[in-house]
């Protein structure tokens, strides 16, 4: 008898570990699924918008990511505040669909060490054009 209440014990605590075991292997937290990349467009300063120029104009001391839809095309602008010097560049490492939204990364890149550099501050920025997305865009 003994033995079998054992056996039951048994059977139920690797019954409730497996459950736990598998439950913890699916996808429950929030990453989104990546659909596909998006075609986009990094535009020149002479290519940007007049009311975009005038909204970095406002913001470009400080960092910031905005978005605006202006049909046919978002633009995706990303501003890494005042810098000491000039040189500097901005690569857009990742902009793809998601099942959720849309989603940007963009990286600063700084001069390399080889390179001369003006020593005036600047305000690397970048502006990106895609087709008009109504997906939300979030910043990675």
């Amino acid at each position: 008898m003994r033995l079998k209440k054992i056996k039951r014990v048994l059977i139920i605590v690797t019954m409730v570990f497996a459950t736990m075991l598998l439950g913890g292997c699916s996808n429950t937290d929030d990453e989104d699924v990546k659909i596909k990349d998006l075609d986009f467009t990094v535009l020149k300063e002479s290519e940007i918008p007049k009311d975009i120029m005038e909204l970095i104009e406002q913001k470009k001391s400080q960092e910031f990511k905005v978005t605006k839809t202006s049909e046919p095309y978002t633009y995706i602008i990303v501003g890494y505040g005042k810098q000491n010097t000039g040189g500097y560049s901005i690569q857009v490492e990742e902009l793809y669909l998601g099942e959720k939204a849309v989603y940007v990364d963009t990286e600063l890149l700084g001069p390399s060490k080889d390179e001369a550099v003006k020593d005036e501050v600047s305000y690397p920025y970048i502006v990106i054009k895609l087709e008009q997305r109504e997906e939300p865009i979030v910043f990675e």
